[in-house]
């Protein structure tokens, strides 16, 4: 998980990943298993709630492409 860490502290240079400066600080604190607060401090956060339903397509669409090619291939 180090390397992954060390790989985003650089700030990122391109005006299309700004949008994602939040969303990274974030990512960075989960992993570095850093206190993150949210609304007021008597409100307790017990997780986080993540919709890897993109995520899982775009892996199984990966998948299936590379499947295609080597076939193809073949």
């Amino acid at each position: 998980m180090g390397i992954i860490i060390g790989k985003n502290l650089r700030p990122l240079q391109h005006p299309y990943f700004s949008a994602y400066t939040v969303l990274r600080k974030l990512c960075l604190q989960i992993l570095r298993h850093h206190s993150i607060k949210f609304g007021y401090e008597k409100d307790k956060v017990y997780g986080i709630l993540f919709d890897g339903a993109w995520l899982w397509e775009r892996i199984l669409g990966d998948s299936i492409e590379q499947m295609w090619v080597s076939s193809s291939e073949e």
